[in-house]
């Protein structure tokens, strides 16, 4: 008898799972049995992973059908919506949320407009998205979440001061504190400040909330660090 996967009938949610890190959870996430459901901006990126990317997982003869949604999490609308819709597929059981962005400038340089735009989708994209997902676990009394943050959040970087402030917000400094800066670089994983808080909210639910903070990756949005 074949075993079944560790997270067969699952359901997992991944904003920015088109590209870097979100795309690599997808597929982590898919090859162990979850259905995978990604978010993203661009709806032709989204075509080409749920076809190039996810589907080959595991053939053409298999059940899972994994899904993807154009939405801009900056937007608390957008995420509203975009988690209704979701819900009349299935619930979430899990949530990775990758989503981010970076406008790298000295910050007596930054234009406005970006300054906004790295605040509004990494902070309060990353507030809207738990907000959202977090009422069907709490009805269902089971979840888990996980937001991923930087290590810039955590030790600051010249030239990243407004990207920094969005990540160490999902942090706080609880996990700077706690946690040694050699381990921060081999163990990734911390819970503070915006993550810690709903931790404690929802964990007498039976729902986790984590944070992982990973260090300099290969990805699309590091590549202009070269």
């Amino acid at each position: 008898m074949r075993q079944a996967l560790p997270l067969a009938n699952t359901l997992t949610l991944i904003p920015g799972g088109t590209r870097g890190i979100g795309l690599a959870t997808a597929k982590l996430f898919a090859r162990n049995g979850s259905r995978v459901v990604v978010l993203g901006r661009d709806q032709e990126r989204i075509k080409h992973v749920l076809e190039k990317e996810l589907a080959p997982i595991h053939g053409s003869n298999s059940s899972v059908e994994h899904l993807g949604f154009q939405c801009d999490v900056s937007n608390q609308e957008d995420i509203e919506r975009t988690i209704k819709e979701l819900g009349k597929v299935a619930p979430v059981d899990y949530m990775v949320n990758s989503a981010g962005i970076t406008r790298d400038s000295l910050l007596i340089a930054h234009a406005s407009q970006d300054i906004e735009n790295v605040i509004s989708t990494n902070l309060m994209g990353t507030i809207w998205l738990n907000k959202a997902v977090v009422k069907g676990m709490m009805r269902r009394k089971r979840g888990s979440i996980i937001n991923i943050s930087s290590v810039v959040g955590l030790q600051g970087n010249i030239g990243q001061s407004v990207y920094s402030a969005s990540k160490s917000a999902i942090i706080g400094t609880q996990g700077a504190n706690e946690v040694s800066l050699s381990k921060w670089w081999t163990e990734k994983r911390f819970e503070g400040g915006f993550s810690k808080s709903l931790s404690k909210e929802v964990g007498s639910r039976n729902i986790t909330v984590n944070v992982i903070a990973p260090g300099y990756i290969d990805t699309d949005m590091t590549s202009i660090l070269d």
